[in-house]
C-alpha cells in the first residue's frame, strides 16, 4: 500500500493516553514512512479541552473514529480497547483500508479483572501517569461504560487485512483468545510478542512499530 494519501489513525486502549510511548513510536514510524498519522484521544479522559469524565463513552469513541475514517483511505491502528473500537468501525466505514489490532480486546465478557468491582460497586477507580507531565491522574468510570462496550457486541471481523499482535504474557489478551475470535478468517494475520498487555513497558515500541509498517507496505494498494 502506498503512502500517498492514506492516513493512519491511532486509538490507545482503555484509561490510555494517545501519548503513550508505543503509539508515539507507532505514528512516528508510520509519518517517516510518508504516512498522513493522526491521533484520536478519547473524550473526557486525557483531553483538556474535553474534561468530564462522563464523556467518556466507547459509543462516543466508536462514532468519533468512524467519522474520522470516512474522510479518507484510512489504516486504524488500536491498542487493546481501541483495538476494538478500529475493529467495529473498520466492519462500518469502507474507507478503512486495513486495521493493526494491538494486544487486541476481542472476547465476549472484556475487561475480565475490573468486572465484579464493576458489578458491585457502580464504578471503578483507577490511576495513570501522565506520559507527558508525569503527574498521577485519576479516573473513576461507571460501570455504565462497561454495559456501552457489553452493548456493542463482539468486534466483527473487517473484511480488510487484519493484522493481530499478542503478547507472549498478555493475561487480558491471548493467543488463544484472539484465535477463537479469527475463527480461521485468511485476512487476519495473527503475530505474537515477547511483551506483556503494554508492549512498550517490555521495550518493544520500535519492533510493534517496524512490524506494522512493513504489514502495510506490503499490501496492495
Amino acid at each position: 500500500m502506498e503512502p500517498p494519501g492514506i492516513q493512519v489513525v491511532s486509538i490507545a486502549g482503555f484509561l490510555d493516553s494517545a501519548d503513550d510511548e508505543g503509539l508515539v513510536v507507532l505514528r512516528a514510524r508510520f509519518s517517516e514512512a510518508g504516512f498522513g498519522v493522526m491521533r484520536y484521544e478519547w473524550p473526557g479522559i486525557w483531553s483538556r479541552s474535553r474534561e468530564g469524565q462522563d464523556a467518556y463513552r466507547f459509543s462516543a469513541a466508536l462514532q468519533e473514529v468512524a467519522t474520522l475514517a470516512a474522510s479518507a483511505p484510512t489504516v486504524l491502528i488500536g491498542h487493546s480497547l481501541g483495538a476494538r473500537v478500529a475493529l467495529h468501525v473498520a466492519a462500518r466505514v469502507a474507507s478503512v483500508r486495513a486495521v493493526i489490532a494491538l494486544c487486541p480486546s476481542v472476547a465476549s465478557a472484556p475487561f475480565a479483572e475490573e468486572a465484579e468491582a464493576w458489578q458491585r460497586d457502580g464504578r471503578i477507580r483507577s490511576s495513570r501517569v501522565d506520559p507527558v507531565d508525569r503527574t498521577a491522574r485519576s479516573f473513576t468510570v461507571p460501570v455504565a461504560f462497561l454495559e456501552d462496550v457489553l452493548a456493542a457486541g463482539v468486534p466483527p471481523i473487517p473484511d480488510v487485512p487484519t493484522l493481530c499482535v499478542v503478547g507472549e504474557r498478555d493475561t487480558r489478551t491471548t493467543m488463544e483468545m484472539v484465535s477463537q475470535w479469527r475463527r480461521g478468517n485468511d485476512r487476519v494475520s495473527i503475530v505474537s510478542a515477547a511483551c506483556a498487555h503494554r508492549f512498550w513497558e517490555d521495550g518493544l515500541a520500535t519492533e510493534i512499530a517496524d512490524i506494522s509498517v512493513g504489514f502495510v507496505l506490503a499490501l496492495e494498494s
